[in-house]
């Protein structure tokens, strides 16, 4: 009735949950800058969430693309053409991430805040 669907490797499953736990921690920190501005936070506080974006936008990259190159490789090995979901989502939360990361740079550097 139920197709069985095979289970992932152990490491396919670690990278799935921490690409989505860093997305989750990146979204949240752009939110936070973002309601800092209109709160007036201070500026330490800005800045050390900026700093938080970009390394977790940095992460969040790279645990995406590592998550792509697995959900390719189980598409190729296994066949099952139901992961290009799978990378599409690694895709675009690694646009994400890169942006975030971009994004927090540049007002980072645009601020001044690399020179204390």
């Amino acid at each position: 009735m139920f197709r069985n669907k095979l289970p992932d490797s152990i490491i396919a499953q670690l990278v799935k949950r921490l690409a989505l736990f860093c997305f989750i921690l990146c979204l949240f920190s752009v939110f936070l800058y973002i309601l800092g501005t209109r709160q007036e936070f201070t500026d330490a506080t800005q800045l050390l969430l900026l700093r938080l974006a970009i390394i977790i936008g940095i992460f969040l990259t790279a645990m995406s693309f590592c998550g792509m190159v697995l959900d390719i490789r189980i598409i190729i090995s296994r066949r099952l053409w139901s992961y290009f979901a799978g990378v599409g989502g690694y895709i675009l939360m690694g646009i994400f991430g890169a942006a975030a990361a971009v994004f927090a740079a540049f007002i980072t550097a645009a601020s001044g805040g690399n020179l204390t």
